[in-house]
């Protein structure tokens, strides 16, 4: 007569089997995108757009992706008018249009709702030829994955979002990490906190940007300055030589930067106001913009994980420099 098998054994069986249906614990990348810099700076990110290849403008900046209103006539798409106003890379936005073959890299987007930016695609060359750019890639349609910002290796990531919490840094043990909280006014739209000159101010990850700028309302209120006060400096190596920067401190988290050359933008927000009194975190109310934007120049100086669904952004330092 066979015994049964002891509930002891049974449990060693169930332990030692395959955790094959388990969440992968390291990030699974799904896609990779090479960028390409332009002669002024811009990263373009390579897409499919209706079954043909397309170049669009990289923006964390921005929230929603559109396309130039030129391009939409070369779509032969129908535009219908947007369900609300907003902007799209800081343009106003009132039509939108709806394309079925949508792919960044290998992954089918489905069918994606782009804004028509009112404008035409602007001249833009790399390695002085001319190229022709067809709109702006936001943050909406990264926002089902995670993705690795590689600025300095020109390289855009996308992973899988089914992985273990706190695996976001793979690539090493000593990292960094801030919350990456979503806009009350527009859920499209993120930002982090970080400290600048000892005072916690909500920014954004902007690879739109060419620099790291500051907005005057906020340096007026913080520190009394403005764009012709002079604590200004200029750049001995700065390319528009009638640029000039405020040195402020930037910390994020263990990194610190003593005195980052900082632009002061006179940014025209004409819903945006700032919280009456000043509170320990610094931001708009009724407004999803923040008074900070980190842009390339900053962030090429970083390699940064940004996770959706866990809502953080994990980074490191990177020691390489930007070809």
């Amino acid at each position: 007569m066979r015994r049964p098998k002891s509930h002891r054994g049974l449990l060693l069986a169930l332990l030692a089997a395959p955790a094959s249906s388990a969440e992968p614990c390291r990030p699974q990348q799904l896609a990779s995108l090479s960028l390409t810099v332009t002669d002024g700076g811009e990263l373009l990110a390579p897409m499919k757009i209706g079954g043909e290849s397309a170049l669009l403008f990289l923006n964390t900046g921005s929230g929603r992706s559109g396309l130039y209103r030129d391009h939409v006539r070369t779509l032969r798409a129908s535009a219908s008018p947007a369900p609300a106003p907003s902007r799209a890379d800081r343009v106003a936005v009132t039509e939108n249009v709806r394309l079925n073959s949508v792919w960044l890299a290998e992954q089918r987007l489905g069918t994606v709702r782009f804004n028509v930016i009112n404008t035409d695609s602007p001249p833009v060359r790399v390695q002085g030829e001319p190229v022709a750019v067809e709109g702006v890639l936001g943050t909406d349609l990264l926002a089902q994955y995670d993705y690795e910002l590689d600025l300095a290796d020109r390289r855009l990531n996308i992973y899988s979002q089914d992985h273990c919490r706190g695996q976001g840094a793979y690539w090493s043990s000593q990292y960094q990490s801030l919350p990456l909280t979503r806009s009350t006014t527009d859920p499209l739209e993120s930002f982090v906190v970080i400290e600048v000159n000892d005072r916690r101010i909500e920014a954004t990850l902007s690879t739109g940007s060419a620099h790291t700028w500051l907005s005057t309302d906020v340096s007026r209120a913080l520190y009394q300055v403005d764009r012709d006060s002079p604590e200004l400096v200029a750049l001995a190596d700065a390319a528009a030589s009638s640029a000039r920067y405020y040195p402020i401190s930037l910390t994020l988290q263990q990194l610190r930067w003593p005195d980052y050359p900082v632009l002061l933008a006179n940014a025209e927000r004409p819903n945006c106001r700032l919280r009456a009194d000043i509170p320990d975190t610094v931001g708009y109310v009724n407004c999803s913009e923040t008074p900070l934007q980190l842009g390339r120049d900053l962030l090429g100086q970083l390699r940064i994980f940004v996770a959706n669904r866990e809502r953080r952004i994990y980074f490191t330092a990177n020691d390489r420099s930007i070809p």
